[in-house]
C-alpha cells in the first residue's frame, strides 16, 4: 500500500510541475465541471450530448486538426486543454478513453453511410467498408450487421444530438 501512495504522490506532484500555476477558483471550477460531467447520462447546457458524445467531438475535432487519429493519451491531453477534465479535476484516464475509441471509428463510417440515405444505411455495407479500412473488433473479428443493428439506436441518438448541438 506504501508503494501506491509513493508512486501516486509522484505522479500529483509530476501533474502539479506540469500544470503549471492555478488559482483556487480555476481548480474549483475544473472540480465542478467534472462532476457534472461524469454524472450518469449527464449534459450541459440543456443539449442532448452525452459525455461520450462530447468525447467523440473532441477525438474528431482532434482528427481535423492533426490529420490524424488521436491516440488515447493524446485524446486525453486534448480533452484537458478545451477544458473537459475526468473526475477530481485531473485528465481522463486514458483507459476510460480507450473504451470508446472503437466505437467512433465505427460511428464515423456508419455516419458517412447515413448521410446518403434517407434512413439507417444498409449496414452490411458499413460492415464492408469498416473492413475495407482496417477497423475491426476484438481479437481482429471483422464488424458485422448484427453488432451494427444493436448500435443502430445509439448512433441515430448520437446523429441527432450532434445536429441539435451544431451552431445554424
Amino acid at each position: 500500500m506504501g508503494f501506491h501512495h509513493s508512486k501516486q504522490a509522484k505522479n500529483d506532484l509530476r501533474a502539479k510541475a506540469t500544470a503549471g500555476p492555478r488559482t483556487a477558483a480555476a481548480d474549483a471550477q475544473r472540480r465542478q465541471r467534472a462532476t457534472s460531467a461524469h454524472q450518469p447520462g449527464a449534459s450541459t447546457q440543456g443539449s442532448a450530448l452525452t459525455v461520450v458524445d462530447r468525447y467523440f467531438l473532441a477525438w474528431t475535432q482532434y482528427r481535423r486538426e492533426h490529420g490524424w487519429e488521436p491516440s488515447v493519451d493524446e485524446l486525453s491531453r486534448y480533452l484537458d486543454t478545451k477544458g473537459t477534465p475526468g473526475r477530481k479535476g485531473t485528465p481522463i484516464s486514458p483507459s476510460t478513453l480507450r473504451r470508446y475509441t472503437l466505437g467512433f471509428r465505427i460511428y464515423t463510417v456508419w455516419a458517412q453511410h447515413r448521410e446518403r440515405t434517407a434512413d439507417t444505411p444498409p449496414l452490411d455495407l458499413v460492415a464492408r467498408d469498416c473492413t475495407a479500412r482496417g477497423i475491426t473488433g476484438q481479437y481482429n473479428k471483422p464488424i458485422t450487421t448484427a453488432y451494427l443493428a444493436a448500435k443502430v439506436a445509439d448512433f441515430e441518438r448520437r446523429r441527432r444530438a450532434l445536429a441539435d448541438a451544431s451552431p445554424p
